[in-house]
This record gives structure tokens, C-alpha cells and sequence, in this order.
């Protein structure tokens, strides 16, 4: 996952920082951070797979293909 799809992934769902913090256990300045980066986010795997099941479970697909990775609703 990239900072950018994070970023792209919440604006889907219309969740703020807090929200998404909130559903994740994941504090709001460390979303934060990790939506600021560039490429792919470097974090544990724990923190990855939390971030991204809780997203997925809300109806976020993320694509990593030959261009650019992004996300779509299910």
C-alpha cells in the first residue's frame, strides 16, 4: 500500500483521519504520517494487514498493476 492509496482510500469513504483511526486501533498521527509518504508505506506487517482489512471490509479494492497502484470500490 502507498501513502497515496491510503489517502485515496479513505476520501472513497468519506472517513476522516479520526474515523479511520478509530475503526483500525491506529493512532490519527501515525495515519497521518503515513498518508505524507511517497511509494510504498514501510510499516509492520500487523499494521499493514489492519489498514488494509479494514478498508477491504468497507468496500476498498487496492490495484497494484503495471502503472501506477490505486484503489476502486468493490
Amino acid at each position: 500500500m502507498t501513502g497515496a492509496q491510503l489517502r485515496a482510500a479513505r476520501g472513497m469513504l468519506n472517513w476522516s483521519v479520526k474515523q479511520l483511526a478509530a475503526r483500525t486501533g491506529i493512532s490519527a498521527a501515525v495515519i497521518r504520517r503515513l498518508e505524507e509518504q511517497n511509494g510504498l508505506l514501510r510499516l509492520p506487517d500487523e499494521t499493514l494487514t489492519t489498514l488494509c482489512a479494514t478498508l477491504s471490509s468497507a468496500g476498498i479494492e487496492f490495484i497494484f498493476g503495471a502503472g501506477k497502484p490505486g484503489v476502486r470500490p468493490r
